[in-house]
């Protein structure tokens, strides 16, 4: 090689390997530092502050809002649950399209400044219809759930995962994305299972997919040794969760005797809590939640505030809990959880005190806080116009009933949520004026019609004495309010179909030859109200639809309120805003997003389905659009 050639081709390696070296010392890495119990961030010691928003609870036009928010507070993570029962609705059909883009929503934290830390489960609970499971996994009646023992549930997961886990991969901080750690399960120190095959299969797969490129965490209470214990494995980094009420060091005690080694950190430090129905708007101090996350930042930990945004159970996603005494208790459709950021997004008290505390322990960026987004209090619409499930029928179910001799539950039937209509035929040889209907299990709350009058409304769990007589005609109008995602106690199954499980009998006769009306109320749209004449005559409590329409000329959250409704679902241009129910509280309003909206010269479409069917005259029902949310004393 000539001296010149070749003094180039010395010149050119040497910057090849100054890039190369160079391009090392830039390489992106976040790992745990057991030495120095600390995160390492590129190679530096690294705390993070956290917050958690759900993107499923948050209509998409408003995340850049909430994520600029939760920066602007001096948070640097946003933390969110990844809901299986969103994106695959149907087995084997995937959607993560639209309010499903979770990627979008991962690249809009990246762009806002944040890290993203994953919560993939494949159970989440969450407060969520079955915990964040896909309903169709109960088409299989003896379904072992969260546990190895059972293939099928484990070949969904598998393949669930086989669509999720590669397109996450992009996203891994050392592939240039944002997601620091992902989370294996949910509590599962709660789950009676303590199955530690499952957890490792769940490790596999995704070590499969994502070979050892992010952190995985587990989370269980922080002051019970055994759940901390039977939740996690020796090769998973353990991380505790308890609320501003609790006592931090104990907490932490625990966590350091079954990990020595590593950084401190609460995965749901509780900024508030969840509601009820029938119970008060939770609320927890803002003096409280700040002085207690002091103790923990003094303690050099990372922590996740637990909500930052709670935002809304739109449609029917809302879960149940089962209590101890076997009491049944439905989420409502807000999950406001008295969080920094209000259900529609608004910074409140508790954000202020939170970003003041946050700027002790992390530099808050140099931008304002955005305010309050715009709401609109559009006023009275009014429904005048009425239709009953009876007559709605022929709309909703076209191909008309289904039959059986013996009623099949939700599952049975491919339905995923809303209301089922069981019909048949009282044919009794029991003559007596008084007969005593059971339903086997029911699930969850019906309306008891005979020859379309009204009979009574049954709660799981409740039978009724009434008049009927053989030769009549029996409605039985099922809801379902909500999936269990918890059970306190023995918590030995998520086990929940919905329907009528079981038999129906009357004085211990059973009820045979039904006409069964699947009423997943996704089809409203097909119900031709402009042409239904205004009706004032009462409905004499059976469940009804309502509609009306108003105009807007502008477009912005607003807040739906229905106190002179009882019970029932609400609808704005076919949007399922959720369930209200009013008496019982504690909301007595309806979020409703800006994009349910249409601008004149656009009419809006409002359709309520009240349950409970207690308006005297349709010609005065109405709702009222207002600009704040309001709570029952």
């Amino acid at each position: 090689m000539p001296p010149l050639q070749y003094k180039l081709f010395c010149s050119f390696f040497i910057c090849l390997v100054f890039i190369a070296l160079n391009m090392a010392s830039n390489q992106r890495s976040f790992t745990i530092d057991k030495d120095n119990n600390c995160f390492c961030k590129d190679g530096k010691p690294f705390r993070y502050i956290s917050g958690s928003m759900h993107y499923f609870r948050v209509p998409r036009c408003h995340w850049n809002d909430r994520l600029m928010k939760i920066r602007a507070a001096g948070l640097n993570v946003v933390e969110s649950y990844i809901a299986w029962h969103v994106h695959e609705q149907t087995p084997g059909q995937y959607d993560f399209s639209g309010e499903n883009d979770i990627f979008e929503f991962i690249k809009l934290a990246q762009k806002n400044g944040l890290l993203v830390i994953l919560r993939p489960g494949p159970f989440i609970d969450a407060e969520r219809d079955f915990g964040g499971l896909p309903w169709w996994l109960l088409k299989k009646k003896d379904i072992k759930l969260r546990t190895s023992k059972d293939e099928f549930f484990i070949k969904a997961v598998q393949d669930w995962y086989a669509v999720l886990l590669p397109k996450l991969r992009p996203f891994v901080y050392c592939n240039g994305g944002p997601v620091v750690m992902l989370q294996i399960e949910n509590e599962y120190g709660s789950y009676f299972a303590c199955d530690k095959d499952y957890l490792e299969q769940l490790q596999q797969f995704y070590t499969k997919y994502l070979e050892s490129s992010v952190i995985l965490f587990s989370v269980d209470d922080g002051f019970r040794e055994n759940e901390l214990k039977c939740g996690s494995l020796p090769t998973t980094f353990r991380t505790v969760d308890f609320g501003p009420t609790k006592d931090v060091a104990h907490g932490f005690d625990i966590l350091r005797k079954l990990q020595p080694k590593g950084p401190l950190v609460n995965t749901e430090y509780y900024t508030g809590w969840l509601d009820h129905w029938g119970e008060p708007h939770q609320k927890r101090a803002t003096e409280l939640v700040v002085d207690q996350l002091d103790i923990v930042l003094q303690q050099n930990a990372s922590v996740n505030l637990y909500m930052f945004e709670g935002g809304t159970n739109f449609g029917f996603t809302n879960g149940a809990e089962l209590m101890k005494d076997g009491e049944f208790q439905p989420e409502p459709t807000s999950y406001d959880y008295d969080a920094p950021l209000s259900e529609a997004g608004d910074p409140t008290e508790k954000y202020f005190a939170l970003r003041k505390l946050i700027s002790k322990y992390l530099e808050i960026p140099q931008m304002p806080v955005p305010g309050p987004t715009p709401k609109v209090a559009y006023g009275k619409v009014s429904l005048p116009k009425m239709i009953t499930i009876f007559d709605a029928l022929p709309y909703l179910t076209p191909d008309g009933p289904v039959k059986s001799q013996y009623p099949k539950s939700m599952e049975d039937l491919d339905q995923s949520y809303g209301f089922i209509l069981y019909r048949t035929k009282i044919i009794s040889s029991d003559l007596s004026n008084t007969m005593t209907i059971k339903i086997d299990a029911l699930r969850d709350r019906s309306v008891i019609m005979v020859d379309k009058v009204l009979q009574c409304r049954l709660n799981r769990g409740d039978n009724i004495q009434a008049g009927i007589k053989s030769g009549q005609e029996l409605d039985i109008l099922v809801e379902n309010q909500g999936r269990v995602n918890y059970k306190y106690g023995s918590f030995t199954s998520l086990y929940d179909p919905k329907g009528i499980i079981g038999n129906v009998t009357l004085n211990g006769e059973i009820l045979e030859n039904w006409e069964i009306f699947p009423l997943p109320l996704n089809n409203t749209a097909r119900i031709p109200w402009e042409s239904i004449e205004t009706n004032s005559h009462d409905t004499n409590g059976i469940p009804s639809f309502y509609f009306g329409e108003f105009s807007a000329n502008e477009v912005n959250d607003t807040f739906m309120k229905t106190s002179l409704f009882t019970k029932g679902q609400a609808f704005v241009n076919n949007f399922n805003i959720g369930r209200y129910w009013t008496p019982m509280g504690p909301q007595q309003t309806l979020f409703v997003p800006l994009s349910a909206i249409k601008k004149v010269p656009e009419m809006n479409r409002v359709m309520l389905f009240e349950v409970d069917g207690l308006i005297k005259d349709p010609t005065e029902a109405f709702i009222e659009f207002v600009d704040k949310p309001i709570w029952k004393d």
